[in-house]
């Protein structure tokens, strides 16, 4: 029987599945856009702590993704992610060291540090810095950066701070994850974590946000719960209902910060999923009404219409455009649609374009599309419905 990989419950449900969903989910290079595997992805809903979580994937496949795949994601680092991931962390561990002493000489270990360039930015509060990933991004020649897998890695020494950024969502076992920073971690040691909020992705105008390489999707109350199981402290969080949830949490502090946590409403997912039914059968005609329509974003949105519905050969050759230089001349995966920047010609040769870009992004590309003169028509997926902008 399957239970909640957070809260141990088997009071489970399934939520989405996907027959083939590629193990790279962004735009990858020509020679190996016909081999990228796909594999099925099954999620399951927990009704008592409101966790998502999906079935892991082998070793092997995993292996794939970190070793071979992760040198197309379109980030060189967190750094470079959108100011409303990053900014919202920036301030919120300057607000954490604030209530910390002399950070001078200590130890830092952020996991999944990709190249190492964001510990520069621990290192200006004065840290002895120390990073570890998997990825072909790891730059082996830096001595305080190691190669691996933070779980299955023994180190030498404790750390007073470990920080992981956009990681936990892809750990396999959080609990074996969690019982380590424990070892790892000094008495009054400090875990800073930041995840995605899956509350926000289902509320927002997202019907497909799951990954193969995102295993677990976090709420408000599930991270909570689960700090509490291991006895963590919360001295500092960040739950004002962005795209990330941010939360500090320090070793054996008799008093935990107040913090005010409640469980999704029963309906929340059911909802959620109700409406994703509904957008299928909005979407789909206008999939079939034009058949030189652009699409502008090589994001999740593109993802679901590729390949949970399954629409690879309907859109065939299409243009796609996306303003990310790192995807430029890139193909999606297992399918034969080119990546390019924006072009006005190519714009007012098409009768509609349908963005399926972050929505943080959707209004400055409205507008860039009204600049030039567009006269077709422009989609867009808002709230989970299909709305057309003009």
């Amino acid at each position: 029987m399957i239970a909640c990989s957070l809260c141990r419950s088997d009071n489970i449900s399934d939520f989405v599945e996907i027959d083939k969903l590629p193990l790279l989910i962004f735009p990858g290079s020509k020679a190996i856009k016909d081999n990228i595997v796909a594999k099925r992805i099954k999620s399951f809903c927990c009704k008592d702590c409101g966790h998502i979580f999906t079935q892991p994937l082998s070793q092997e496949d995993t292996e794939l993704i970190y070793t071979e795949y992760y040198r197309y994601y379109p980030y060189e680092n967190l750094e470079t992610m959108q100011a409303t991931i990053r900014i919202p962390f920036e301030n919120f561990l300057h607000e954490t060291m604030a209530q910390m002493d002399n950070t001078s000489g200590k130890k830092l270990l952020e996991i999944g540090c990709s190249s190492g360039e964001p510990l520069k930015f621990f290192e200006s509060y004065g840290y002895d810095c120390y990073g570890i990933d998997p990825s072909p991004l790891n730059t082996k020649s830096k001595s305080n950066i190691l190669s691996g897998f933070y779980e299955s890695y023994d180190f030498m020494e404790k750390f007073d701070v470990i920080v992981s950024r956009f990681n936990l969502e892809h750990v396999n076992d959080i609990h074996l994850f969690f019982n380590k920073t424990c070892e790892d971690l000094n008495d009054d040691g400090l875990l800073l974590i930041q995840v995605p909020n899956v509350k926000t992705y289902a509320e927002s105008s997202m019907p497909l946000f799951l990954a193969h390489e995102h295993i677990q999707y976090f709420n408000e109350y599930s991270l909570w719960l689960l700090a509490d199981q291991y006895n963590y402290s919360v001295i500092n969080y960040d739950y004002k209902g962005s795209q990330t949830l941010i939360i500090a949490l320090q070793k054996k502090q008799k008093l935990k910060h107040q913090i005010q946590v409640s469980k999704l409403a029963e309906n929340f997912y059911p909802q959620y999923l109700e409406s994703r039914k509904q957008l299928i059968d909005q979407v789909k005609p206008l999939i079939a009404t034009h058949d030189d329509i652009i699409f502008y974003g090589a994001g999740l949105t593109l993802n679901w219409l590729l390949y949970e519905l399954n629409f690879v050969q309907e859109i065939g050759e299409s243009i796609l455009f996306d303003d990310n230089s790192l995807v430029a001349d890139m193909m999606m995966p297992l399918s034969n649609i080119l990546v390019m920047p924006f072009d006005e010609e190519r714009l007012h040769q098409s009768s509609a374009i349908f963005l399926t870009i972050n929505p943080v992004y959707q209004k400055k590309i409205i507008d860039k599309l009204k600049d030039s003169n567009y006269q077709g028509k422009i989609y867009a997926i808002d709230q989970k419905r299909l709305l057309t902008i003009q």
